[in-house]
């Protein structure tokens, strides 16, 4: 015969399949007879209605029936009753055997049932909605058939393959390397679009014991929240959780630049007096315009505009809101970058200030390269200067190109490794890595360490070197695989020919 979809099957059909089925009790079974349930509404059923239309109470029996029903192939051939013989027919002529054979019984359409809708969020309502009205939904999944719904096997991959996504992207947004996501940052997000049950949310507590959440215990959890749901609240629930990971990812990266335009604030208001004013700020505007051309696509940075209090100078607070907004649409790795040479900027204006400090200057820097090899680090340590200008005024003079890259976060850190070995060890740049204040790089430090110490020296390129600027005092915390073959230089104390003397041949 011919077979058909799930959702066209009639009520005697979902009755002779759900007969054949050991997931479902043949009480059950009648009930599903009584309400009338069609193969569309069959495969509508939620918790919700188990509970209440149906009283199975049981939370293992409603898994296993919800289950089951997910399970029901896209296309299935029920069973059908007998033909029926030349006396159950009446009719005026004969009818042969051939002609009964050919006669196609249509089965009788019943009534549909009225489902239970969810009602979008209110002020006051209890829904899965939230109050602050729902994302716009995404085009219908590929497994999803004419009528609107979706169900077995291409269903649960299709879902499988989305909690794998979300996953994914939930993680390196938020610069996630190991653990996996906090289970309260997912309760509480969670909390925010659904509207479940006390044993619902004991439920999903069972799945993750765990503070933090893996890649397969964040699909069991999702597997049992989105249990039930149609395909169009399944995909609403998605594209909710990927716009939540994307502003919890844009606020962590609105923090990390606050903190970095504090910390270029207090590196700038060298004399402590809490506060820039328009003959400093212009200083070092006008040292460097590139910079200051980058600020506001040169169209000068006015300080009247940013000076919230009227006072003609900038406290910490407005000079962290100027940062922030002159470079709100920046990515994060052009935003380092910016700020990179803003603090060598200020570095520069700083140092001449100082009279009679001592300073790394750029022949410092080459008389090192010159008696060092290419698997020997440059460690600058040191907390009074900022060496960078140094760095970049040797390799201009040694005609090489500079790599430069601040470290303040876990992909800064990749970056980092990937420019070691390509254009440093491949084709000869000088990598200049500042590790950020305060800014545990233990990890990359050893990588780095492990990468110099295992690449065979034929093939690192002969021109390449590597710079670290670490804000510590000492190096003595740093990772031994780094410092043992390493050339130290203390930066706010830059005895070089003292340092040289000490240093072994290579």
């Amino acid at each position: 015969m011919d077979v058909l979809q799930v959702t066209e099957w009639s009520t005697s059909d979902v009755s002779r399949y759900l007969k054949t089925c050991n997931w479902i009790d043949a009480e059950l079974v009648d009930k599903f007879a009584e309400h009338e349930m069609d193969g569309a509404a069959m495969m509508e059923v939620t918790k919700e209605d188990l509970r209440e239309d149906f009283n199975v109470k049981e939370l293992g029996k409603v898994k296993r029936i919800l289950r089951g029903i997910s399970r029901t192939g896209l296309q299935y051939a029920p069973p059908t009753p007998a033909p029926p013989t030349p006396q159950n027919i009446e009719c005026d002529t004969p009818i042969s055997q051939k002609d009964l054979n050919n006669t196609v019984i249509p089965p009788h359409p019943p009534e549909r049932v009225e489902r239970k809708k969810k009602r979008p969020a209110t002020a006051s309502g209890d829904s899965r909605i939230p109050s602050t009205g729902s994302p716009t939904l995404p085009v219908r999944p590929r497994a999803a058939t004419a009528m609107g719904y979706s169900s077995g096997i291409l269903e649960s991959e299709r879902r499988y393959a989305e909690f794998c996504n979300i996953y994914t992207s939930w993680v390196s947004g938020l610069n996630i390397t190991e653990g996996g996501i906090a289970t309260q940052t997912v309760f509480t997000t969670l909390d925010t679009y659904l509207s479940w049950s006390k044993q619902d949310h004991d439920e999903v507590a069972r799945l993750s014991p765990t503070n933090n959440i893996d890649m397969n215990g964040f699909i069991r959890v999702m597997t049992y929240v989105t249990e039930g749901m149609t395909p169009c609240e399944f995909d609403s629930l998605a594209v909710y959780l990927v716009m939540c990971v994307k502003r919890t990812a844009d606020m962590q990266e609105l923090n990390r630049r606050e903190k970095l335009a504090k910390q270029l604030f207090m590196k700038w208001d060298h004399d402590g007096s809490g506060s820039l004013s328009q003959d400093e700020f212009d200083r070092v505007l006008e040292t460097f315009n590139k910079v200051a051309s980058e600020l506001d696509n040169g169209n000068g940075v006015a300080l009247s505009a940013h000076d919230a209090d009227g006072d003609g100078e900038l406290d910490v607070d407005e000079f962290t809101r100027l940062l922030t907004t002159v470079w709100k649409g920046t990515d994060p790795k052009r935003f380092d970058l910016n700020y990179f040479r803003l603090s060598r900027v200020v570095a520069d204006v700083v140092l001449m200030q100082l009279i009679g400090a001592p300073q790394l200057r750029s022949e410092d820097i080459l008389s090192i390269t010159t008696v060092i090899s290419p698997l020997t680090p440059v460690l600058l340590y040191g907390t009074g200067f900022d060496p960078s200008r140094a760095v970049e005024e040797a390799a201009e003079a040694a005609s090489l190109p500079l790599h430069p890259i601040l470290v303040t976060h876990r992909s800064a850190e990749r970056e980092a490794i990937s420019a070691v070995v390509r254009p440093g060890m491949g084709r000869g740049y000088w990598i200049y890595v500042i590790i950020g204040s305060k800014y545990n790089a233990d990890g990359l430090l050893r990588e780095l360490g492990i990468r110099l110490q295992t690449t065979h020296s034929w093939l690192i390129h002969s021109k390449f070197r590597l710079f670290i600027f670490i804000p510590f005092r000492s190096t003595v915390s740093l990772p031994p695989i780094l410092t043992m073959h390493s050339m130290q230089v203390n930066i706010d104390n830059p005895n070089i020919q003292q340092t040289l003397a000490k240093l072994p041949p290579p």
